[in-house]
């Protein structure tokens, strides 16, 4: 059976069983298959007011795959793209299934999904069912840093050399939030929902205009970083709440429990060849992962000043 075979088997399962979406983002929908699939769906069915996104990857669809295969060619840990087409005016595509835990929850409908089984946002909670938010969030996270802690250092040192193998090829960033990053202890760190038809763009401007190997570390080990960032995104007031949801004493505790993992996100900069000064962003973002006081207790003695630096 080829791809897009596969894919109309699953459209049709979708269809007649009127199955729900295992997640749900801001303009795609995604669903799970144990046989190794995973089939992103429009929200909405495509039409002269939304077509343009879907419409060009419809189009571009050979040149996303190729580029695709060879960021999985170059070392980038990510999912295979097989396949797209429309059904009934909407959108359907065929992904390499992704096995592992998201690193943190970011989308904050799916997040009230999975904590209340409700469909809203989070300024639509009430103040009990906020509190319930944080405690699932705080937990979600304190679990995946305990994991995290047991991983081995290649793990992390795999994953910073397929981000510089973006890099290299000129990409600056990619959405790099925690549900974006999977992790099993078997396999990996793996990224999916890369927006490829960006990377295409960064990379034909890069063949004109190449990236520093300065730029190329910032944004590297920058973007790297702040791949672990899971004591900030809920530690501000987020989508109009006037307070935050993590409280001092739960993001003390965060700051407490990333040492470990900050410690493996300064031996993969080292263990790819780099050195980090005090200005460096990923500086910055390991300060704000542990917190200052860890911060400056563990690295303040081995990250270099930036006095005397060659650029």
């Amino acid at each position: 059976m080829n791809s897009e075979s596969v894919l109309q088997a699953y459209i049709n399962r979708i269809k007649q069983n009127n199955i729900e979406p295992n997640k749900i983002g801001t303009i795609k929908a995604c669903y799970l298959n144990k046989n190794g699939y995973a089939v992103l769906k429009s929200l909405e069915p495509v039409n002269a007011g939304n077509a343009g996104y879907f419409r060009v990857r419809y189009r571009n669809f050979d040149k996303i795959r190729a580029f695709n295969n060879l960021l999985i060619q170059s070392g980038v840990p990510t999912s295979k793209i097989y396949v797209c087409k429309y059904f009934e005016n909407d959108y359907y595509e065929l992904q390499e299934r992704v096995v592992g835990r998201p690193l943190y929850k970011y989308n904050s409908e799916q997040i009230c999904k999975d904590a209340l089984n409700i469909n809203c946002d989070l300024n639509e909670l009430s103040k009990q069912q906020l509190l319930n938010v944080s405690d699932y969030v705080f937990n979600y996270n304190l679990q995946t840093i305990k994991m995290l802690n047991q991983a081995p250092q290649e793990h992390f040192d795999e994953l910073l050399n397929g981000i510089m193998v973006m890099a290299n090829f000129g990409i600056r960033e990619f959405d790099n939030n925690g549900e974006n990053i999977l992790y099993s202890p078997k396999t990996g760190f793996k990224l999916v929902d890369l927006d490829i038809e960006e990377f295409i763009k960064d990379y034909v401007k890069n063949k004109k205009q190449p990236l520093t190997e300065q730029e190329k570390f910032d944004c590297a080990t920058g973007s790297f970083a702040e791949i672990f960032e899971n004591c900030l995104y809920f530690a501000d007031p987020v989508y109009m709440l006037d307070c935050p949801l993590f409280n001092e004493k739960q993001i003390s505790e965060l700051h407490n429990q990333n040492v470990d993992i900050s410690k493996k996100i300064y031996t993969a900069i080292k263990n790819n060849g780099y050195s980090l000064h005090d200005k460096d962003y990923a500086s910055y973002v390991l300060k704000s992962i542990v917190g200052e006081q860890n911060f400056n207790l563990n690295f303040g003695k081995v990250i270099s000043k930036t006095e005397g630096r060659k650029k």
